[in-house]
């Protein structure tokens, strides 16, 4: 066994070699990379009790260098971002022109897809097709596609400084840069990403703000560019759908995820502000499946009408069978489906169930004939309940009260025979799909796909609450 000196001393040098390698890379002007930093804690007890010690928190920062493939470093040129600031285009920017950079075809297409995938993955008998339709996500849906390789990392040296605090964070930067070999007398003036969660990454750019002042692209951070982790979008938009749909364990709403959660026992999110990611998600998603494969049950009345079965649309064909058991059922006829049959199918119900305009029917009078009206069942007549119970007494007014002048009462949003459940419903679905939706496209890869789910995220997070 070598001495003890003789391993330290081998990591020593293993960790120098480290260090020349990613500032190497770091400085090379034909290559790409970014940085990842957190804070990071640890709860330390000493072994032995004396005068001096005690328990403590020791508070750092960590981060990792990866390295990016197939990015042109000119996109990072820091002359021509100045250039185009200064052309200060966004000032001519409008709402309409951001509406039509959404790649609505796209979205209908991934949308249309996501409905026969949860149908083979939850049916048995149409686990043959998991893969065909796996394979049309990467065709049909393909936006732009990286590398399928492993990303090289490197760690970085971590850090004691607190996040918290500006001027420690300020330092820490200045470290990181360092080891990657940017010095404030020596580095490559272009953009250098640095991402973070929420957290770091608003001190990145209070930071920023406070250094912006500085002469030197290098003293003032601009050769930084602060990015916030693409998982953390994500969890937000999960936290957004949970304060949209959630209402409520005690909620009378069918269309509400706690009226879901609470008839299948789970329990809510202890804070409806920020929720449990993975908790949250594996409840959200598995409320998408089980309401989609209710609407997959209505399918089979358009398109195979010579299956006699009673299987289709509980509420409105009084079906007494499951889904489950009647693939069940078509697979001993040998009537399974085609999976061209399927999809088709999954275009009128993603039309109908988890688009944008199917809310907006929703809303509208649902007796009339149309192609949406012939795919949704019609619901059963709504009941407003009166605003003031007859139990109530009435109440004397102040004749000085009553004689300004009342407010002009809102705008009736539903039509009399509309359906807010259904649409509340609808809406649920579409925002639950394109969650599930990004996470797929990280899983792939498709940086093209992640940025049209991003596109519309911009109008989704910017009015809400989160």
């Amino acid at each position: 066994m070598p001495a003890w000196s003789t391993l330290y001393n081998a990591l020593e040098e293993l960790a120098n070699h480290e260090t020349l390698v990613t500032a190497a890379h770091a400085q090379d002007p034909s290559k790409v990379g970014f940085w990842q930093g957190d804070n990071v804690q640890n709860y330390s007890k000493p072994q032995e009790h004396r005068i001096g010690r005690g328990n403590r928190m020791n508070i750092g920062i960590a981060a990792t260098y990866c390295e990016l493939e197939g990015v042109d470093p000119a996109a990072l040129n820091l002359e021509d971002r100045r250039a185009r600031i200064l052309e200060n285009k966004r000032v001519h920017l409008t709402v309409d022109q951001l509406v039509s950079m959404i790649d609505n075809d796209h979205l209908n297409t991934v949308f249309t897809l996501h409905w026969p995938r949860i149908l083979v993955h939850s049916i048995p008998e149409l686990s043959k097709w998991k893969e065909y339709v796996l394979v049309l996500f990467r065709e049909k849906a393909k936006k732009l596609q990286l590398l399928i390789q492993a990303t090289k990392v490197h760690p970085l040296a971590s850090s004691g400084k607190n996040e918290t605090v500006t001027t420690e964070l300020k330092e820490a930067i200045f470290d990181f840069l360092t080891q990657l070999g940017h010095t404030e007398e020596n580095y490559t003036p272009r953009l250098l990403f640095a991402g973070g969660d929420g957290l770091t990454f608003q001190k990145m750019l209070e930071l920023q703000h406070y250094l912006q002042f500085h002469p030197d692209p290098y003293q003032s951070l601009e050769i930084m560019e602060p990015v916030l982790s693409l998982w953390h979008t994500e969890w937000t938009d999960v936290t957004r759908i949970f304060e949209t749909h959630w209402d409520g364990l005690l909620s009378q709403d069918p269309s509400s995820l706690g009226h879901s959660a609470s008839k299948i026992n789970r329990s809510g999110p202890s804070n409806l502000k920020k929720v449990d990611y993975y908790p949250a998600v594996d409840l959200m998603y598995l409320v998408l499946d089980v309401r989609i494969l209710d609407c997959w049950r209505c399918v089979y009345h358009f398109y195979y009408p010579f299956i006699k079965t009673k299987f289709i649309c509980s509420n409105h064909f009084k079906c007494t069978d499951s889904i489950f058991s009647h693939f069940t059922h078509l697979e001993e006829q040998n009537l399974m489906p085609d999976i061209e049959d399927l999809l088709k199918a999954a275009g009128k119900l993603h039309r109908a169930f988890s688009s944008t305009h199917a809310i907006y029917l929703a809303l509208d009078d649902t007796t009339l004939d149309s192609d949406w009206s012939e795919t949704v069942p019609l619901g059963s007549t709504w009941t407003p309940h009166p605003i003031i119970p007859s139990s109530v007494p009435n109440i004397v007014v102040n004749p000085a009260i009553s004689k300004k002048p009342r407010k002009k009462e809102k705008p009736v949003t539903r039509h009399p025979n509309g359906d807010r459940v259904l649409a509340n419903s609808i809406t649920f679905m579409r925002d639950a799909l394109m969650s599930r939706e990004i996470s797929y496209a990280i899983a792939e890869g498709d940086v093209g796909r992640v940025y049209e789910i991003l596109k519309v995220n911009v109008y989704r997070l910017a009015t809400s609450h989160c």
